[in-house]
């Protein structure tokens, strides 16, 4: 379509254009379909009009068209609808957002003018000369009753809901989920205080509303939101929905203070009035750096955007990067983060204490750390003993010299760049100044730092909430209007976007609820239920998750409900072990007691603990991650080989491990084993129809020694009764040590031979006493230059049942429990990993006494349905299995190892080789040196003088019927022996001056082992041995004839 022939100013048509009907004269039609959208895009304002001189321009083009002085009256004697007279009787466009609307010219079906007389009419600068440029209206009776029918539309009554002509609004809303209609009143009516000249019908929640020049109320219906608490109100359920912190009253619950319109409540009576309560909500601001950029701080936000807080998260990303990457950023930093520190010393001698005293630098005596200086206390000399004041070191990648410069008060950088009021920081004002006084971005005034203050940053935007009385209308409380103050934008950037909304808040609470009472913000957000409930991480889900601290207020706030609480028996511990004692002993889990101030609790599974008598042995061990704090777990666990599967058959929650602690939690370990299995708990060396033929530990005493001090009184065999009279005895018959927890303590052999290094790493493999003695002699003679291999050996003697319970030769075991037995504890170990990622790490304490209770519940009945059915948890993990496994994870360790030692030993060849030719260089430039000077023979010829040569010789030996041998290729022509060749060939290579060629070759290849490491002088030029001897062999042989045998033997 050509361009408009509008004159400049009148771009857009539907701010000044009043209603447009069809004129029924022959100067206009329409082309295109129309609807009533075309019909109903006139401006709210009675008296809009055209621009001036498109008026004048129609008026002399047809009087018919003058603009008369009353919209609302016609001429006399005429039943025309004038096209452009005002009419409130037309829905008129949104103001706020008038450009979304089609142009109401754009479909007319602009033509060439006709032909007229000129002068008839003056032309309009920059129009055509048509008076009418419009195509003669073809009486289409249907288009023209319907555009007839626009007038005879009634005008919209505000307190007439049948009135109102609702069209899509203009308004943007941040959520997707969020839209609104809009209807235009002709008149303005009166809801509250506020004269309302636009309503919109909004659907969904919005968390902002804006702020529209016209007064406009936004009437919301959450209704449908069934699952919100009775007690929330819907005015508080938008104040923590909205980004912005809000203030102001909120009306008295038990008393309305306005009625309000019932039509706005979907009352069909328009008399009927609703009482309403006020709230008042008025925005509280933010707290900003008070060198906040004047961008930010200069703002009138009335239109919603969704991308309005990025120019501030980008500055803020620019100022940390400014702060990490530059030299400059991390001093300030640094000196920010001194700012705040105090000595608080104590004098050792008169117990005074330093107050007050600051960081200030003060040259070392000498360098430290790479630094000349330290921070110490400014206050040293208020203590007798200055020493006692606390310093600081000056971190390595702080620049001293910089560091000096600012503590001296000097420009750090010029003054153009200190970029004082380019700071972005801002805090929403529910955080407040706590802990917020100080901006923590860096800050340079004149080119020196100092440090910028927070502050409060006003807004005067509020708006009016009505809704209706609770206890008055309970089918409306979640109904209610919005009146947003259209005098008062917000005057301040977006806040941060760490507000939670209450449906996020309450799905982020479902997850803590699964994690239970161990939950943090990691376990949450690493826990699969959250996933499951959200379908990805908490930080993923909602842009307010990402803040740790109001996660941690949610945990909190889970925490303390006391229906959650309830489930999980969480009143207090006292309470737990309380109903846990009320429960008869096939279903209770933990059982507590208290002896000589030292506690315990033990977790043990009626239908678990039965199964102790089917483990081959026990593998004891001290666990540390699952509960948080000081108390660990010592877990019990075992081989059950009927099913081919290791058993956690109970735990202990000790925070003692103390010798004295485990003799008692053993005790208390064997007397419930009797009372919940009916069987005592025996080992078949030590009792009368022994089930367990032993223990696999590390080498930890004190677990060792309290479980020994336990046995000791329970052992019913007289002959091993009278053997054995102390804890060490009982452990030489019981335990055996874990082999990986044994090499897991060599020292350092590096610098010992190999085989010394084997032997000292195969100890534990010595089979005769008589061998354990001479080994003991051995290892104190031994290369040992910081005696950590003596020390290491000592602690192996300090214990009397350690080296039994590592060496089987001095081991009372019965052999063939000693060789039945596992070598390692790796069935134990294994089974910390799997209990740990079944139930968690960092629980409190309680809950890893339920995390646990349910495990074990879960694991005995499965143990049940395994010895019931015969179907195995892993059919492929039988003895053989097990065998082949193991045989493949050593072939697959050799190999490795194997691999590593080749690359190892290629490294090796490559370096000798690299020492070889930096000799080898030596020797040349010194040949060449000497050379210089006439002192050796001449330099060797190139490649082209030895070219030559060759024909020469080779001449030479044509003309006297003899071949001579080449002296590049070294070959030998038929009529020429091989043994007359050679010599004619060093010749050559001689008068070359070559001595790199070796002269003899060695007769086989050489095992020059022996050799490696070795150097030797040769014409003032140390070169390797290897190399003498491949490149000089004759040389090698008359020098040293005594390693001729050693190198050439295979």
């Amino acid at each position: 379509m050509d361009d408009l022939p509008f004159p400049e100013g009148i771009s857009d048509v539907s701010s000044d254009v009043g209603s447009i009907f069809a004129y029924k004269n022959t100067s206009a039609s329409w082309s295109g379909d129309l609807s009533m959208d075309a019909f109903s895009s006139a401006s709210s304002d009675a008296g809009a009009g055209f621009h001036p001189d498109l008026e004048a321009y129609l008026a002399m083009a047809d009087p018919s068209l003058a603009r008369h002085s009353s919209a609302q009256e016609l001429p006399s004697g005429s039943d025309d609808i004038f096209p452009f007279a005002d009419s409130k009787s037309v829905v008129p466009v949104d103001p706020v957002h008038p450009a979304i609307f089609d142009d109401p010219f754009s479909n007319f079906q602009w033509t060439p003018p006709p032909p007229h007389a000129p002068g008839d009419v003056p032309p309009l600068d920059g129009w055509f000369d048509d008076p009418s440029p419009l195509f003669a209206f073809d009486g289409d009776p249907t288009l023209q009753d319907l555009l007839l029918m626009e007038d005879e539309l009634p005008p919209v009554d505000a307190r007439d809901p049948s009135t109102w002509r609702w069209q899509k609004s203009s308004t943007r809303w941040i959520e997707d989920t969020v839209f609104s209609d809009v209807c235009h009143f002709d008149v303005p009516i009166k809801i509250g205080r506020n004269k309302v000249e636009r309503v919109e019908r909004v659907t969904g929640l919005p968390s902002q509303f804006p702020i529209p020049t016209q007064t406009t109320a936004y009437l919301l219906d959450l209704t449908d939101m069934t699952d919100l608490p009775l007690k929330t109100t819907v005015d508080l359920l938008l104040k923590q929905q909205d980004v912005h912190s809000y203030d102001g009253a909120t009306g008295k619950r038990a008393k309305a203070d306005c009625r309000i319109p019932g039509v706005f409540f979907g009352c069909a009576d328009p008399n009927q009035t609703i009482e309403c309560r006020r709230s008042r909500p008025k925005c509280r601001g933010i707290f900003a750096c008070e060198s906040l950029a004047s961008d930010f701080v200069n703002v009138r936000r009335r239109e919603l955007d969704p991308d309005a807080s990025s120019g501030i998260v980008a500055a803020q990303l620019r100022a940390r990067e400014m702060q990490d990457d530059t030299r400059v950023g991390q001093v300030l930093a640094f000196i920010k983060s001194i700012s705040d520190w105090r000595c608080g010393a104590t004098d050792p001698i008169s117990n005074q204490v330093c107050s007050g005293g600051r960081a200030v630098p003060r040259k070392l005596k000498k360098r430290h750390r790479n630094k000349y200086y330290a921070l110490v206390c400014s206050h040293r000399e208020m203590l007798s003993t200055p020493d006692s004041h606390r310093t600081l070191p000056i971190p390595d990648h702080i620049d001293e010299g910089l560091f000096l410069q600012a503590a001296r008060g000097e420009r750090l950088v010029d003054e153009a760049d200190d970029g004082d009021s380019e700071c972005s920081k801002i805090y929403s004002a529910r955080q407040g100044l706590k802990g917020n006084r100080v901006c923590p971005f860096n800050h340079l005034k004149d080119g020196r730092p100092f440090q910028a203050g927070v502050v409060h940053l006003t807004c005067e935007a509020n708006s009016f909430v009505y809704v209706p009385y609770e206890d008055k209308y309970p089918d409306l409380r979640r109904k209610c209007i919005v009146i947003p103050d259209e005098d008062h934008p917000h005057t301040h950037p977006v806040p941060p976007a760490n507000k939670i909304p209450r449906a996020v808040a309450e799905k982020y609470k479902e997850c803590v609820r699964e994690v239970g009472l161990g939950a943090t913000v990691g376990t949450v957000e690493n826990a699969k239920s959250t996933l499951k409930i959200l379908g990805t991480t908490p930080t993923l889900y909602h842009d307010g998750l990402a803040n740790r601290d109001a996660k941690i207020k949610l945990i909190n706030a889970v925490k303390n409900e006391p229906e959650f609480q309830a489930k999980h028996l969480n009143q207090s511990l006292e309470n737990y072990l309380a109903a846990q004692r009320a429960l008869p002993d096939e279903t209770r889990y933990i059982h507590y007691f208290e002896r000589e101030g030292r506690k315990a609790y033990m977790g043990l599974k009626a239908s678990m603990i039965k199964y102790i008598h089917k483990v081959r042995s026990l593998d004891c061990d001290t666990t540390f991650k699952p509960v948080a704090g000081k108390t660990n777990i010592f877990e019990i666990n075992g081989w059950m080989p009927g099913i081919n599967k290791e058993l956690t058959l109970g735990r202990v929650w000790m925070s003692e491990h103390d010798r004295r602690t485990f003799q008692f939690v053993w005790e208390e370990f064997m007397s419930l084993v009797k009372r919940l299995t009916n069987q005592s708990l025996t080992f078949t060396a030590l009792h009368r129809g022994g089930t367990l033929l032993g223990v696999n530990a590390d080498m930890e005493a004190a677990p060792l020694l309290g479980m020994a001090d336990a046995l000791l009184q329970t052992i019913n065999i007289p002959s091993v009764a009278e053997q054995i009279k102390t804890p060490a005895g009982v452990i030489k018959k019981t335990v055996r040590a874990c082999y990986s927890h044994v090499k897991r303590g060599l020292p350092d052999l590096s610098h010992l031979s190999l085989e010394d290094r084997d032997r000292i790493k195969n100890f534990m493999y010595i089979e005769t006493v008589e061998e354990v003695e001479v080994f003991k002699v051995w290892i104190r003679t031994v290369a040992d230059p910081t005696g950590v291999i003596l020390r290491w050996w000592e602690h192996k003697e300090m214990h009397e049942w350690l080296l039994p319970s590592i060496i089987q030769c001095l081991s009372h075991m019965d052999a063939d429990i000693w060789h039945i037995m596992e070598a390692t504890s790796n069935f134990g170990e294994a089974q910390h990993s799997k209990n740990n990622l079944e139930a968690g790490t960092g629980m409190g304490l309680v809950q890893s006494f339920i995390e646990y209770d349910d495990i074990d519940a879960r694991r005995a009945a499965a143990i049940e349905v395994m010895i019931r059915s015969g179907n195995l948890h892993n059919p492929r993990n039988e003895v053989s299995h097990r065998y082949s496994h193991r045989n493949a994870r050593h072939a697959n360790a050799t190999r490795k190892l194997q691999q590593a030692r080749t690359e190892r030993e290629e490294l090796e060849d490559a370096e000798q080789a690299l020492i070889d030719a930096q000799a080898r260089l030596k020797l040349l430039r010194a040949e060449v040196k000497s050379n210089s000077s006439g002192r050796a023979p001449p330099a060797r010829k190139g490649k082209k003088a030895r070219s030559k040569l060759s024909d020469s010789n080779a001449t030479t030996s044509k003309d006297s019927g003899h071949g001579v041998a080449s002296q590049d290729d070294a070959m030998v022509t038929d009529d020429v022996s091989a043994a007359d060749a050679e010599p004619q060939a060093s010749s050559s290579r001689k008068r070359a001056g070559s001595e790199s060629v070796q002269v003899n070759a060695p007769p086989k290849r050489l095992k020059t082992g022996h050799l490696k490491g070795w150097g030797v002088d040769r014409l003032g030029v140390q070169i390797s041995a290897v190399k003498f001897a491949e490149e000089h062999w004759d040389e090698f042989c008359a020098d040293y004839p005594e390693l001729v045998p050693l190198v050439l033997e295979h």
